[in-house]
């Protein structure tokens, strides 16, 4: 059955169940009293056959109560209660009926007046329990109001026929009657109205019912007739009833007749039995209803066919609502069933990434909310096109669209299942690759579904694949050499075309062959043997290429030698031997003709040629190492020499260096040939002789010469030949051949005298050159470098490491050298500037910084890199106070002064000639100030910038922003900490955390310097005052600047402070640079000697990087040498640093003074420096410099403690 069928049968299953339940629950009982009726001898048996009948009605009822599972579904059990709960109460009114009829008096309501009436409630209430839900408001308003004027009308009719007769019923009749037209009544026309409403067609098989029904009633009627009168009216209504009756049933038989043939899931006997019993009830009620209507009375032979037709009539109607009932219930799972698979089916194509259509006589009449996207066009757009439409013209195979679509349906219809590549078009007329699955839909053969899956990535893909496929192979093919793929078995699976034309074979000969078809017999082994090796190499990640000469064979028998070069490749895990074969047939006969050339060449004397080659490739190398080893390779390859050596001669000409070696000689023998003499060696022989020199001459002397001896006892030396390299007088080198055999006549003397004159040549203009560069990036005078090297190495510096990088340019000018220059002549002036340049030069090579002259008396220094701002300040320092020690001109002391101006990379410029002009601004203003140093400033002291710097940092020291942080000093013997260096911060409100190198230099343009350094030891001598209350015996350091020096305040500031603080001997420590102390030296003693005087400790910051005199230092009061941190931190890499710090720590020791080392950043450091006898370290390694609160922290966790006094405040208290 269609769905449809099924549909339109679910929309009548609650009438349906509403009719067969109310038949089942009003009539079950009565057909059982019928057939009583029938069997009874007499009317006295009547009343007990009543009373069985309607008992069994109650039974029935209770049962269908009590059912767990109602005839259909859950869904109506509610309603099945109902109707259950109706049979009840009228099995249980006909019982009390029945019962009542044997009393002489009756009361005016009867209980089983009121449970009839209950009865027809219950029904109604069922009936409103299935359709109520399904109405909404002023539905249920319509519903109530026409069933009122309808029952209304019944009632009144009924009472109307009754009214003639009121005279003779007593008033219990009259409440009888009105009950069972109500109790009929109700529950028929609410149902009829409800169903009416819910537009609800009665099925065909209700007409037929109703009919039965409606005879019933009529004999129900008739029935209550003869009880209540026995007057001729009610003879006569009676028969007329009966014929109604009769009539009715005689119609529903004839409908049951003419719908026989739709009887669901019936056998053919059954159906006959069908289609024969409503004929045999039609003729009998017809023959009951003449006799009842010819009949005077109301015959019981009439009766009796009236009874027995009406039972059969609803016997039979009730066999056929089950049957019905039962397919209904079936249908309604089927529905089910379908509707739920129909929704799964519905949400997979809906899910479906593929666009689905659906075909009908080659047009689309459905498709998946996919399709439309696919095809770039509306769903309303893509319903009706024929799949014409939707392709090009020309399909790919080039056949019309059309002609190829109409083979494939007829394909399709007579394939399960058919899938092909098709070429569509879009809405917007691009075309795409699509890949179609169809299928036939039902028996149909003009109904199809297909699967459309858009494959145009994957084609293009495959498009792409096969290109770059046809690509290789194009390019395999033009390789000049032969390509094979080889599997560890050794087929051949793949190969280009010069395989086929240099083998000769076909390719369907070569999909066959094994490589050991085409390798020559003697190769096979040698071949299989490496294959073997690559294949077998545990190392996976890499290749292992293997290069080898052997000889391939033709297909016909011909071999010809190849260079084989065989490397693995990996595939879906599994190995294969890649391999490249280039035929070298004209190289070996090319090697064999050079052969034969050159013994040609040497037989012949032919030297000009290689003399020549040797020449023009000697004349384009510039370095000498090179042509040493170029010289020795080309003698090697045509002299044939089994050990080559190449002496050059150093710059006193005594000696001879090996520059060059090749053949026998390893690198772990040739620590003896290293260097030779000129005298009494066979290199010395030759150059003086001048020409060459045979080893077969000197062999018997052989003793005399010591290398001679050691190559003929290692090496089994046979001959030899050494070549002198000299040149306009002038001794080069030599060039030393040796060979174990005596040697044949491969090279003439005078070819390798040639080859000696033209290596010299070559090594002179090699020297030559290099000069001339020197020459162009040095100074004449002076041999510094010149501009152009300061512009490169600034170059490079900055390509080598672009950021972060700091680097620093100082530019200085000589003072009063122009005036030396015009007093004491240029020559002097070209002194002081070369005596000037070489301590330059050496300061250069002590801090790694590069000296150039840049011309005149201007100088520059570049330091590559630095940490910070101070770093460079000290080194310009160190610098001025280097030039102006007295220089010795002429048997003159001559003293001058420089003038510095240093720039900062990227802070003053991002290139070099940017930078060196701030620094020449500098530099000048440096003049102007009368200073030695001078910082380039952005724009000048005044600026907005500086000035605000210089303000901020006033208000800073007046309002205390300005903290202290203290490293600890300590001792390594007791490993006590034993003092404090206090270093300044800046706790600025804007900028945040500053550091000295931020603000100290633009104190030092003004005054605010002598501010600073008043707050930084007041604050230093309160905290000290605050250690020693605590009960620690702790001095503190303060550095001091050149500017706080040169202040003429410094001894009454020192003075003013010791005093408020209560500050004894040791309690500060003033920490004072190399470079302040040279400044003004005689002027530096005596205010050092000043400030020993009240108490405070010196010491000498950064030892070792200035150029201090060591007999100046021993008459200072200096009680420590801090050594500088840079000699400290490349002690462990540089043995020249290492020897620094043990010779600084043996001279403070010899001096009487304690050491620090300052920098140390690890424990092996600081262990070594203990080795060296280290007094005190210091630096991060320990810890990084801390506020006193945070430093107290730190303690806490440390191993370290604090020196304590003698006697604490605890002790004296």
């Amino acid at each position: 059955m269609h769905v449809q069928s099924l549909q339109t049968l679910a929309r009548h299953k609650r009438t349906s169940v509403f009719l067969a339940f109310l038949l089942f629950a009003l009539f079950s009982a009565t057909v059982a009293g019928m057939l009583g009726v029938l069997t009874a001898p007499s009317s006295a048996a009547l009343p007990w056959f009543e009373f069985l009948h309607r008992a069994g009605a109650a039974c029935l009822g209770a049962s269908l109560l009590l059912a767990s599972q109602p005839f259909l579904n859950i869904e109506l059990r509610g309603t099945l209660r109902w109707f259950a709960l109706a049979c009840l109460a009228y099995g249980s009114a006909s019982t009390l009926d029945t019962l009542s009829q044997g009393r002489l008096t009756q009361t005016l309501i009867e209980p089983y007046n009121l449970l009839h009436l209950l009865t027809g409630l219950l029904i109604t209430a069922g009936i409103a329990h299935w359709g109520w839900p399904q109405l909404d408001r002023l539905t249920r308003r319509t519903v109530v109001l026409d069933t009122a004027t309808l029952l209304a009308a019944t009632l009144t009719i009924s009472f109307l026929w009754h009214s003639p007769l009121a005279e003779q019923i007593s008033p219990n009749h009259i409440i009888s009657d009105l009950v069972y037209p109500l109790t009929l009544a109700l529950p028929v026309v609410f149902g009829l109205v409800l169903t009416l409403t819910l537009r609800t067609r009665i099925h065909w098989s209700y007409v037929a019912v109703f009919f039965g029904c409606s005879a019933l009633a009529i004999l129900h009627a008739n029935a209550w007739l003869q009880i209540l009168t026995h007057n001729l009216f009610t003879q006569q209504m009676s028969r007329i009833g009966e014929s109604a009756a009769l009539l009715l049933i005689a119609g529903a038989a004839s409908k049951l007749q003419l719908n026989a043939s739709y009887a669901p899931q019936t056998t053919r006997l059954y159906s006959k039995i069908l289609r024969g019993i409503p004929t045999i009830i039609v003729v009998f009620t017809c023959i009951g209803a003449m006799q009842t209507l010819l009949a005077h009375n109301s015959s019981p032979e009439a009766s009796n066919i009236v009874i027995a037709g009406t039972a059969l009539t609803l016997l039979f109607a009730m066999t056929r609502q089950s049957d019905i009932l039962n397919e209904h219930n079936r249908l309604l799972y089927t529905e089910k069933a379908l509707r739920e698979e129909e929704l799964h089916y519905q949400a997979l194509l809906e899910s479906s990434t593929d666009g689905i259509l659906v075909w009908l006589d080659g047009r689309i009449v459905d498709c998946n909310h996919t399709a439309p996207q696919l095809f770039g066009i509306s769903r309303n757009e893509l319903i009706g096109k024929s799949v014409y439409e939707l392709s090009p013209e020309l399909q790919a195979s080039g056949e019309l669209s059309e002609e190829q679509a109409q083979k494939l349906f007829v394909r399709g219809a007579n394939a399960q299942k058919l899938s092909f590549e098709w070429r569509h078009t879009r809405g917007d007329g691009t075309a795409f690759d699509a890949e179609i699955t169809l299928r036939q839909l039902g028996s149909n053969k003009q109904r199809f579904i297909s699967v459309t899956r858009d494959i145009s990535e994957r084609k293009n893909a495959e498009r792409e694949i096969r290109h770059q496929t046809q690509l290789l192979q194009a390019t395999l093919d033009a390789t000049p050499g032969i390509f094979m793929v080889i599997n560890p078995d050794g087929q051949l699976i793949e190969y280009n075309a010069q395989f086929l034309a240099d083998l000769e074979y076909t390719s369907e000969e070569a999909k066959h062959l094994r490589i050991s078809d085409f390798c020559s017999p003697e190769d096979c082994s040698k071949v299989a043997k490496t294959i073997e090796q690559i294949l077998t190499d545990s190392n996976s990640s890499e290749a292992n290429t293997n290069t080898l000469e052997i000889r391939l064979t033709t297909k016909h028998g011909q071999t010809f030698p190849v260079l084989l070069s065989t490397s693995r490749a990996i595939s879906n895990s599994e190995k294969h031997i890649v391999a490249i074969a280039v035929d070298i047939s004209v190289r070996k006969l090319l090697e064999n003709e050079l052969q034969e050339f050159q013994t040609e060449l040497v037989h012949s004397n032919n030297s000009l040629r290689l003399l020549n080659l040797l020449s023009s490739r000697l004349n384009a190398i510039s370095d000498i190492s090179e042509i040493a080893w170029e010289t020795i390779e080309v003698l090697r390859i045509l002299g044939k020499s089994d050990i080559g050596m190449f002496y050059l001669a150093n710059t006193d000409e005594n000696m001879l260096d090996l520059l060059a070696y090749n053949g026998e000689l390893q690198d772990t023998e040739i620590e003896p040939y290293r260097q030779t003499r000129l005298q009494n060696t066979l290199s010395g022989l030759a150059i003086q002789s001048g020409n060459v020199l045979h080893l077969s001459e000197v062999l018997p002397k052989a003793q005399e010469f010591p290398l001679l001896s050691l190559l003929l006892k290692e090496h089994q030396i046979g001959d030899g030949v050494l070549i002198p390299l000299h040149l306009h007088q002038r001794v080069i080198g030599t060039i030393a051949l040796f060979f174990h055999t005596p040697r044949q006549q491969q090279l003439q003397d005078d070819t390798l005298e040639a080859i000696g004159k033209t290596v010299s040549l070559a090594i002179t203009n090699a020297r030559h050159l290099r000069e001339l560069e020197h020459q162009a990036n040095h100074d004449n005078l002076t041999h510094l470098p010149n501009r152009q090297v300061l512009h490169e190495r600034f170059a490079s510096a900055l390509n080598a490491n672009p950021s972060p990088r700091r680097m620093a340019l100082m530019l200085l000018d000589l003072n009063r050298f122009k005036e030396i220059n015009d007093t004491m002549g240029h020559h002097a002036g070209d002194l002081l500037l070369q005596q000037t340049s070489r301590r330059l030069a050496r300061i250069a090579e002590t801090y790694h910084v590069l000296a150039c002259r840049l011309g005149g008396d201007e100088f520059t220094l570049l330091m590559p890199t630095y940490e910070n701002q101070q770093e460079v300040l000290t080194l310009a320092e160190n610098v001025a106070n280097t030039l102006r020690h007295p220089l010795l001109i002429n048997g003159q002391n001559v003293q001058i002064c420089a003038s510095i101006g240093v720039a900062l990379y990227p802070d003053h410029g991002h290139d070099s000639h940017t930078l060196l002009r701030a620094a020449d601004t500098a530099m000048y203003r440096a003049k102007r100030q009368g200073a030695d140093i001078v910082l380039y400033q952005a724009q000048d002291q005044y600026s907005p910038e500086q000035l605000s710097i210089a303000t901020a940092l006033n208000q800073a020291i007046e309002g205390r922003e300005l903290v202290l942080h203290y490293q600890p000093k300590i001792a390594l013997n007791s490993k006590t900490i034993t003092g404090m260096e206090a270093l300044v911060r800046w706790q600025h409100p804007t900028l945040g955390f500053l550091y000295p190198e931020s603000f100290v230099p633009v104190a030092e343009q003004g005054e605010a310097i002598h501010k600073l350094t008043y707050r930084i030891l007041d604050m230093a001598l309160a905290q000290q005052k605050e250690w020693k209350r605590l009960g620690y015996r702790i001095s503190v350091a303060v550095n001091l600047s050149t500017r706080s020096l040169a202040n003429e305040r410094i001894l009454e500031m020192l003075s003013e402070l010791l005093d408020k603080h209560g500050a004894v001997s040791g309690d500060l420590e003033v920490e004072i640079t190399e470079a302040a102390l040279m400044q003004d030296p005689d002027f530096s003693a005596k205010l050092l000697h000043d400030i020993a005087d009240m108490g405070v400790a010196l010491s000498i910051d950064n030892f070792g990087i200035g150029f201090s005199s060591l007999s100046h230092l021993r008459h200072l009061p200096i009680s420590t040498l801090k050594i500088d941190r840079k000699f400290v931190q490349k002690m462990l890499d540089n043995d020249l640093d290492a020897l620094m710090v043990r010779s600084t720590i043996g001279l403070a020791h010899n001096l009487n003074m304690t050491v620090i080392a300052g920098g140390v950043e690890d424990d092996q450091t600081c262990t070594k420096l203990e080795l060296m006898g280290c007094d005190v370290v210091q630096g991060h390694f320990l810890t990084q410099p801390r506020t006193w609160p945070d430093l107290c922290h730190w303690l806490d966790e440390s191993y370290l403690e604090l020196a304590k006094a003698p006697h604490s405040p605890s002790q004296l208290h």
